[in-house]
C-alpha cells in the first residue's frame, strides 16, 4: 500500500517527465554556430598572415636581385663605342 501513498503524493509527475536530452537553448545553438564561424576566421586569419608574409619576403628578394642586376639594355658587343 506504500505504491498508493507514493503515487498520491506526486510519483507520477515524475514519470511524466520526458526522456532523453533535454532540448538544446537558442542561446546554446547561437554560441556554438558562433564558435565554429570563430574558428573558421581564424584559420582564414593565420593564412593571410602567411601569404603576406611570404609576399613581403618576395619584394625583398626581388628587391636585391634588381639592385644587383646589369642594366636592362647593355651594349652589344658588335657595336662600335666611340
Amino acid at each position: 500500500m506504500e505504491w498508493r501513498k507514493a503515487r498520491e503524493a506526486g510519483a507520477p509527475a515524475g514519470l511524466s517527465k520526458p526522456k532523453g536530452r533535454p532540448p538544446v537553448d537558442d542561446r546554446d545553438k547561437e554560441l556554438e554556430k558562433l564558435r565554429a564561424q570563430n574558428t573558421k576566421l581564424e584559420k582564414e586569419l593565420a593564412k593571410a598572415q602567411f601569404v603576406i608574409d611570404v609576399q613581403g619576403k618576395l619584394a625583398a628578394l626581388l628587391e636585391k636581385l634588381s639592385e644587383g642586376a646589369p642594366d636592362e639594355n647593355p651594349p652589344s658587343p658588335n657595336t662600335p663605342t666611340s
